[in-house]
């Protein structure tokens, strides 16, 4: 796909979203609203994306389009000396948010070889006052932005998505906003690859392919939140197009797996494993020829969902068991 079609679609899928999410604002940057970043070697385009409580309101599997930038964001006229995002290729791309109790928002890269399985969840944190460290230097972003905005820097940035350079030391900041600090020297602070916003445990940021835009794969990083007292949860996932649009996806439903059945006389024995989210239902049938549809099978229990062992990076196996005399029954979890 050549550049410009790229740049069409861009602002097709944001203007989509009109109505359902709405952009935030770097002038005004609040508790809660969802900083999207996408960071290039020399610069970072970043994107207030509205109030992150729009997307944990969505119901199971519900996908929208996240607003607030368009291709012109990142192909500025570049008129003050700051490079312009001329690729998805090998672009560095995150979504983080925080709210006044504490609550803290990372997101987690998912492999590229395989985009169907959830990354292995980060580890609990230690509560309220360590991720209030964190949220102190992720302040530190948005006086940044803020301070490029008053600055003029281009005429391509808007009060949601600013494109800024990727060192402190430029005098966007020093002129304007001490406090202000660029996205890339907040995340990695004594550039050495921490990635730890201060005193984060690992890696945030997703990078594409260098054959991202050509390839017509996806790139997908999981949204998890630390509660107040430190515990993890798994909420969705960003998706990243080819095209440069990303989508959020909410508590996706998982593919269920049946692990094992075992028989003794009339009761069987069914090991499975579901998601955290979605509604999964056991269903079978002793005669495959005229069973139909597997969703039309006859129910023989609503699961248990299974919990995610961030220990193991797997969700844990869950156990259900049927009692029918029939010689030969068929099984299948069907999900929604």
């Amino acid at each position: 796909m050549n550049k410009q079609n790229k740049i069409a679609m861009i602002a097709a899928l944001a203007s989509c979203a009109v109505g359902n999410l709405m952009a935030g604002d770097f002038n005004n940057f609040v508790y809660g609203d969802v900083m999207l970043a996408f960071r290039a070697p020399s610069s970072t385009l970043l994107v207030d994306a509205g109030q992150v409580s729009t997307l944990t309101s969505l119901s199971t599997n519900q996908s929208y389009t996240i607003p607030g930038y368009t291709s012109a964001n990142f192909t500025s006229a570049n008129t003050v000396n700051i490079p312009s995002i001329t690729s998805f290729n090998g672009l560095n791309w995150s979504a983080i948010a925080w709210q006044d109790d504490g609550s803290l928002f990372m997101t987690r890269a998912r492999s590229s070889s395989n985009l169907a399985a959830q990354s292995r969840a980060w580890l609990s944190s230690g509560g309220y006052s360590s991720q209030e460290l964190i949220i102190n230097n992720l302040y530190a972003i948005t006086a940044g932005a803020s301070a490029v905005l008053g600055n003029a820097a281009d005429s391509a940035n808007t009060a949601t998505a600013v494109l800024e350079p990727d060192s402190s030391s430029s005098s966007f900041y020093t002129d304007l906003s001490t406090s202000g600090l660029s996205f890339h020297d907040v995340i990695d602070p004594v550039a050495a690859g921490l990635f730890n916003y201060g005193s984060f445990q690992g890696d945030t940021e997703n990078t594409t392919p260098n054959t991202f835009s050509t390839s017509g794969s996806s790139s997908i990083s999981d949204l998890y939140k630390f509660s107040p007292t430190g515990s993890v949860s798994w909420l969705g996932y960003f998706q990243l197009a080819t095209n440069g649009g990303v989508t959020y996806v909410a508590y996706p439903i998982s593919t269920p797996v049946i692990t094992s059945i075992t028989r003794s006389d009339s009761l069987t024995t069914i090991t499975y494993t579901t998601g955290p989210y979605g509604t999964y239902t056991l269903r079978g049938t002793t005669n495959l020829q005229t069973a139909g549809s597997p969703t039309s099978w006859i129910s023989v229990a609503t699961l248990a969902n299974s919990t995610y062992n961030s220990s193991l990076g797997s969700y844990n196996v869950v156990t259900v068991q049927d009692t029918d005399s029939t010689a030969i029954k068929f099984y299948t979890i069907t999900a929604q």
